[in-house]
């Protein structure tokens, strides 16, 4: 059994781009994505859902960009 509850964090800098993300998990009965992400990268977000999607089917994640 994998655990719903985690925590990541990753930076990542360009020449022109420093870009950080991070994500929480909690325990939850269903699946619940949160998002906390600056306007210019809204366009993202339905990516990010596909891929939590692939790898969890149940929790609450909160995602910061």
């Amino acid at each position: 059994m994998k655990s719903m509850t985690g925590y990541g964090y990753g930076a990542v800098s360009g020449e022109d781009l420093f870009l950080e993300a991070e994500i929480k998990s909690y325990n939850n009965r269903y699946l619940e994505i949160y998002h906390n992400i600056n306007s210019a990268l809204s366009a993202f977000e339905a990516e990010i859902d596909d891929a939590i999607r692939k790898v969890a089917s149940r929790g609450k994640v909160e995602i910061s960009v």
